[in-house]
């Protein structure tokens, strides 16, 4: 799997590089394509020091928040999400649209992060993007897909191609 904030095309760039030195036969590419990304992870569980519980004794409060903690900017806007060890990004990394991009240079797999209400229902959305390339996929105000067009992860970039 390559860096997560890793662009289509530096991602193009090595994989014309591993074909041309004969490397790329036998490497499996795989992109991370939907899901929150993950940031950073801690010794301490954010969720049960949110509730004043002891990390030996926490009582898997996690549980009962199965998206996570949402974190606001001082505008409102969902900037962090902790959900147990991990600091995750506000918004959903959702590349979708690029999948037909994405077959074209050489990827073989697309990665789903589980979400807890969403999961079944996106890799139903991704087959049917596979299998009928040309429509049109918009994102929702709580996606992105900056890192992969070189542009900041919160962004939402349209392709060009």
């Amino acid at each position: 799997m390559r860096p997560v904030e890793l662009a289509r095309e530096t991602l193009q760039e090595l994989l014309a590089d591993a074909e041309e030195m004969g490397i790329k036969v036998g490497m499996e590419t795989e992109v991370y394509a939907y899901g929150r990304l993950p940031l950073a992870y801690s010794a301490r569980c954010f969720t049960a020091r949110y509730y004043d519980s002891p990390k030996d004794n926490c009582q898997l409060k996690c549980i009962d928040q199965p998206e996570g903690i949402a974190v606001h900017s001082q505008e409102d806007d969902e900037l962090f999400t902790l959900n147990g060890i991990q600091t995750m990004p506000g918004r959903t990394y959702n590349l979708e649209s690029e999948l037909s991009n994405m077959q074209r240079i050489g990827v073989e797999s697309a990665r789903i992060s589980p979400q807890a209400d969403v999961t079944f229902k996106k890799v139903k959305q991704f087959r049917k993007a596979l299998l009928w390339p040309f429509q049109t996929i918009a994102l929702s105000e709580t996606e992105c897909n900056g890192y992969w067009f070189k542009s900041p992860r919160m962004d939402q970039v349209l392709s060009a191609e």
